[in-house]
């Protein structure tokens, strides 16, 4: 008699946690075998229990949740505690911009990138503004983010990219306004060099915020994704 397990099936991006993503990510040229163990925690034993149907639906079931496409969640709740999206960027303090910075294009960092964007929830008001945590580096919380789900730091980058494209084309265009409103009076033009310094570090920040890859399928065999 065929032993029975219990298996979670994924049904969106945010059924995969953290850390089997990041698992995935560092396979090299995994098989179908290698996926499933690696989203269903199962053992090569485990395998041979499983009839081929129910084997090619639990693949299927994961490329379908790492095709859809991230969006930016700004609170969930991880054992217990309510976790939310840095409520207001501007606000960002110098030690969380650099940490921001170093983990964001970093794919075997993103429970630490998930540490710094998310903290507990510890004020709630009356028209659902709130706020979180002091930042007191990734160290504190990235442990217990492994197992957040991985669709929260990916929509999060996602709304980086946008964010940095809106602001790469939006910098120069203003600058330009200016240098035209300073040929009008007549006053000397300090914009021209500035726009050029401006585009020119505008295209290496988007360079360095890349975009996430989704559909994030390039290890499925046969994919031409």
């Amino acid at each position: 008699m065929k032993k029975q397990i219990e298996i979670r099936v994924p049904e969106s991006l945010n059924d995969i946690t953290i850390k089997q993503f990041v698992d995935y990510l560092t396979l090299h040229e995994p098989n179908e075998r290698d996926i499933i163990k690696c989203f269903y925690g199962l053992t090569n034993s485990d395998l041979f229990e499983l009839d081929a149907k129910t084997g090619n639906y639990l693949l299927s079931q994961v490329k379908e949740c790492l095709n859809e496409e991230p969006k930016l969640v700004r609170r969930f709740k991880l054992d217990g505690v309510l976790y939310g999206f840095i409520p207001n960027l501007d606000e960002m303090t110098y030690g969380e911009k650099l940490d921001l910075d170093e983990y964001i294009n970093e794919p075997s960092q993103l429970a630490r990138l998930a540490a710094v964007l998310f903290r507990p929830i510890i004020e709630i008001n009356e028209r659902e503004q709130y706020l979180i945590e002091k930042y007191e580096g990734s160290e504190k919380h990235y442990k217990k983010l492994l197992n957040a789900p991985v669709g929260i730091v990916l929509g999060a980058k996602v709304f980086f990219y946008h964010l940095m494209k809106d602001l790469a084309k939006a910098i120069p265009d203003y600058l330009e306004k200016i240098m035209q409103q300073e040929s009008k009076t007549g006053l000397p033009n300090s914009t021209e060099s500035l726009i050029s310094y401006t585009s020119s570090q505008m295209k290496i920040l988007e360079k360095q915020m890349k975009l996430p890859n989704y559909p994030y399928m390039k290890h499925f065999t046969g994919s031409n994704s």
